[in-house]
C-alpha cells in the first residue's frame, strides 16, 4: 500500500501583499510508485490529480510545493486539465562531472531534483534561475556535483513536452492576464513577476553530506517586482548593516576602528 502525504498551512502577514493578509501553502510528497504510474498504482495516479485540484480549490491554496518524484513536470498540465493555474516557479538542476563514468552527452549529465515550487495564481511574469536551454546546450552554467538527488530530464513522465510547457508561462496558465484587464477585487488581479533562485550549497550543506545522501536542494521564491520596504527603511537597514560591518574588535572587547565605512547604497545590492 502506498501513501501520498499532503500538508496545508496558513502563513499570516504583518502587512497585506497583493490584497492578501495571509498565504495558504500546500506541501505534497507523492509516493514514488504512484508518481511513476507503476503497475498496481495506475488507479491511484489517475485519482490523485483531481483530488489535488479539489484540495487546492477547497483551501484556496496560493503556493504549492513538494516532492512529486517522476511526475514533477506533470503537475502543471494535470492541474491545468482541471482548470487550476499552477505556474512552475522553481526547481533545481545540476550536472555530473565529465569523469563520472557516464556518457559524454549533455542530456546524460544534466540532473533535475524532483522537488518544485508552483504559484497557484496567474502571473504577469516568471523568471526561473535556469531555463529549458540549460538542459540542452547551457549545462556548463549549472552547478556540478559528483553525486546528489535528481534524475535525468528524459526519465520524467511526460518528457520532453511537459518539461517545455513547464518553462513556458503562456502554456502554464488557463487564461493569460491582459494588460488592460481591470479587477474590482485586488485578490483576483494577476501577481507580479515571480523569481526563483537556489540556496547557496555552502550555506545549507557545506560538507555536501545532505545532498549527496538524497537531501533536496532548497529553492527560494520571490514574488514582486519591487521591495516591500520603503526607500527610507532600506536606507536605515543599510546604515545599521554598515555600522555592524564597520566596527572592529580588540580581543573581543568590541572597540571600534577608524577605517572608513562603506556607503549604504551598496548594501541594497549585496
Amino acid at each position: 500500500m502506498s501513501f501520498t502525504r499532503v500538508l496545508i498551512g496558513k502563513v499570516s502577514l504583518r502587512q497585506p501583499l497583493f490584497g492578501k493578509d495571509h498565504f495558504v501553502v500546500m506541501n505534497v510528497h507523492l509516493h514514488h510508485m504512484t508518481a511513476k504510474r507503476a503497475a498496481g498504482h495506475k488507479v491511484a495516479h489517475d485519482a490523485f490529480w483531481p483530488k489535488l485540484a479539489f484540495l487546492i480549490r477547497q483551501y484556496k491554496v496560493d503556493i504549492l510545493a513538494g516532492d512529486f518524484n517522476m511526475s514533477m513536470f506533470c503537475v502543471t498540465p494535470q492541474l491545468k486539465h482541471f482548470l487550476v493555474d499552477a505556474c512552475m516557479a522553481g526547481a533545481f538542476a545540476w550536472t555530473l562531472p565529465w569523469d563520472a563514468g557516464r556518457s559524454t552527452n549533455v542530456e546524460d549529465r544534466v540532473m533535475i531534483d524532483s522537488v518544485g515550487i508552483w504559484v497557484v495564481h496567474r502571473l504577469v511574469g516568471l523568471r526561473n534561475w535556469f531555463t529549458y536551454e540549460h538542459l540542452l546546450d547551457k549545462a556548463s552554467d549549472l552547478p556540478t556535483f559528483a553525486r546528489g538527488q535528481g534524475y535525468t530530464p528524459q526519465t520524467y513522465r511526460g518528457a520532453p513536452k511537459c518539461i517545455q510547457d513547464s518553462f513556458d508561462l503562456s502554456r502554464q496558465m488557463v487564461g493569460l492576464p491582459l494588460v488592460d484587464e481591470r479587477f474590482e477585487d485586488p485578490k483576483d488581479a494577476p501577481w507580479p513577476r515571480a523569481t526563483s533562485k537556489p540556496a547557496h550549497s555552502l550555506k545549507w550543506d557545506p560538507n555536501n553530506e545532505l545532498f549527496r545522501m538524497g537531501g533536496h536542494a532548497p529553492i527560494l521564491l520571490f514574488i514582486g517586482d519591487k521591495p516591500k520596504r520603503s526607500e527610507k527603511s532600506i536606507e536605515r537597514r543599510g546604515e545599521k548593516y554598515n555600522d555592524r560591518m564597520g566596527k572592529g574588535t580588540d580581543k573581543g572587547k568590541g572597540r571600534g576602528t577608524d577605517r572608513p565605512r562603506s556607503k549604504s547604497v551598496g548594501w541594497k545590492h549585496r
